[in-house]
């Protein structure tokens, strides 16, 4: 969390990939249980050097598994669903 909140300090744009814990789980198996192929979350991170919006966007990795990424740009769902559509 520091990581995310320095590069925001730093006014750096960051999308990365996500480390995929419950919270992350549980919003894969309900896009699976939905149907969805694309889905963005949206969040706060709070650490001691401050905090800062992020959104975590799900969409369709290489493998046609649901891979997460964070980022701290403003972002919907259209903007996942070309992203998703960028991926090789």
């Amino acid at each position: 969390m520091e990581v995310y909140q320095t590069l925001d300090n730093a006014n750096v744009s960051y999308l990365l990939p996500k480390i995929e814990r419950s919270d992350e789980l549980k919003c894969i198996e309900r896009m699976e249980q939905e149907g969805e192929d694309v889905a963005v979350e949206y969040g706060k991170i709070e650490v001691e050097q401050g905090s800062h919006e992020c959104r975590v966007l799900y969409v369709p990795g290489r493998d046609g598994e649901t891979q997460a990424f964070i980022t701290n740009k403003r972002i919907d769902r259209r903007v996942g669903l070309r992203l998703a559509c960028m991926l090789p």
